[in-house]
């Protein structure tokens, strides 16, 4: 490679280009020589850039009286409003895909995800020395399992009351409408075989009383 980089100007075109990304919270790269550095051309990407894209994904998180449906890109930002009153710096906050979409569409995966890499992430790197003040819902907020624990029942009540307040709630669609609505639709085949088979039975009896009917002539004319 080096060999390649010291003869650029005759093995590379002008219209040659190489791209790059790099989170200046990683210590490995984040000091970088001033000499190298100026030979790039660099570009912020702010921490809620291309965030449309999961604009109306919902999750529903926590049992019974704690459970809350939310929008996730709400939750996510209502958590960065949290760290960032904690002085986090901002590249530890958390992107719009720091979730994968695909994992958007179904509220068992997010949950686990939520848990595993969410939470994890926020427990070891991003609130290490302020677990407490973030988890403020939960009894032993020093132990990652006790975390996860509470937050399967609690949902985004492990935060506390902060971020709750700071979101849109949505009204749950519970098993019940569901049931109800198939029980409707059941009963409907039901009244329509129903209906088919009266219509049915009245025609075997119309036809009945015709074969009678014609049987009695038949006799009458043999008299």
């Amino acid at each position: 490679l080096a060999f390649l980089l010291n003869r650029s100007s005759d093995l590379f075109p002008a219209n040659f280009f190489i791209w790059a990304t790099m989170n200046s919270a990683d210590q490995g790269v984040f000091p970088m020589d001033t000499a190298f550095k100026r030979r790039w051309d660099f570009r912020y990407i702010g921490i809620n850039d291309k965030d449309e894209g999961i604009q109306d994904y919902k999750v529903v998180l926590g049992e019974g009286e704690y459970q809350h449906k939310v929008y996730w890109n709400e939750l996510r930002k209502a958590i960065n409003n949290r760290l960032a009153e904690f002085r986090i710096n901002e590249d530890k906050l958390i992107g719009p895909y720091f979730i994968s979409e695909s994992v958007l569409h179904n509220n068992d995966d997010f949950i686990a995800t939520f848990k595993n890499k969410v939470i994890m992430y926020l427990f070891e790197d991003a609130v290490k020395h302020k677990r407490k003040e973030l988890f403020s819902n939960v009894d032993n907020p020093n132990i990652f399992s006790k975390v996860c624990e509470e937050f399967d029942v609690k949902g985004i009540l492990i935060f506390g009351d902060e971020i709750l307040s700071s979101l849109t709630k949505l009204d749950i669609e519970t098993d019940s409408n569901f049931n109800s609505s198939i029980e409707i639709d059941l009963n409907s085949e039901v009244d329509s075989i129903e209906e088919n088979s009266d219509v049915e039975e009245n025609s075997n009896a119309s036809s009945e009383l015709v074969d009678t009917e014609e049987e009695n002539t038949e006799e009458t004319d043999g008299d």
